[in-house]
């Protein structure tokens, strides 16, 4: 079994599939109305919004949808980047470990916490500070 996702500030798991994270971001009610996170999310579907626009006048083959996976290539750094300063923890497993990726003092804080929650998987815990 694969874990991937986001231990929030008050202890809520919330689930990513591996290459989802930005849409599950955008859909969770606390990680989207961090105030920097609702700014890139914004800015993103502005984009999104242009390039729809663009599409529909010169066809759906547009090149300017180029510009849309570009932003999201820039956008997703700062959000996760965001998600670590407001205390979130990035989680993931490989075989019997669950990775914990955080700032160190964060680490610190909540390390029980990250210990308890890979024993209720039956996981060892592995801690990845993050500079």
């Amino acid at each position: 079994m694969r874990i991937s996702g986001w231990l929030s500030p008050s202890g809520r798991f919330v689930e990513c599939s591996l290459y989802a994270h930005l849409e599950t971001i955008s859909k969770d009610s606390e990680m989207s109305k961090i105030k920097k996170i609702a700014s890139l999310l914004k800015e993103l579907k502005e984009t999104e919004n242009e390039c729809v626009e663009m599409a529909e006048i010169e066809g759906p083959i547009h090149a300017e949808w180029h510009q849309y996976e570009m932003h999201c290539d820039r956008v997703i750094p700062k959000i996760i980047q965001e998600l670590y300063r407001n205390k979130y923890i990035r989680v993931g497993s490989s075989d019997d470990e669950i990775h914990f990726e955080a700032f160190p003092n964060v680490i610190k804080s909540r390390y029980q916490e990250c210990k308890d929650f890979a024993e209720q998987h039956e996981m060892q815990a592995v801690f990845e500070p993050k500079r």
